[in-house]
């Protein structure tokens, strides 16, 4: 249960991130409202797999694959 819960956050976290060009600034409405939505399922997320997990490996785990991901993009 703790993994899926921060996989969930992870890719909240990038849908967050990918929707932040979007916004312009915040000055478009949907985008800023996914970027939101987004960051705050993350952060939902992170805490209810910091239940299971211990901070270290969620962290660690978290790091790992959004640099993964974030490489893969360039």
């Amino acid at each position: 249960m703790g993994f899926v819960s921060l996989g969930l956050a992870i890719v909240l976290e990038l849908l967050g991130t990918t929707f932040l060009k979007y916004t312009l600034g915040f000055t478009k409405l949907s985008p800023s409202l996914v970027v939101v939505a987004a960051y705050t399922g993350a952060f939902y997320f992170l805490s209810r797999s910091l239940q299971f997990i211990d901070l270290n490996i969620a962290y660690a785990t978290w790091a790992c694959l959004l640099y993964t991901s974030d490489a893969a993009d360039e």
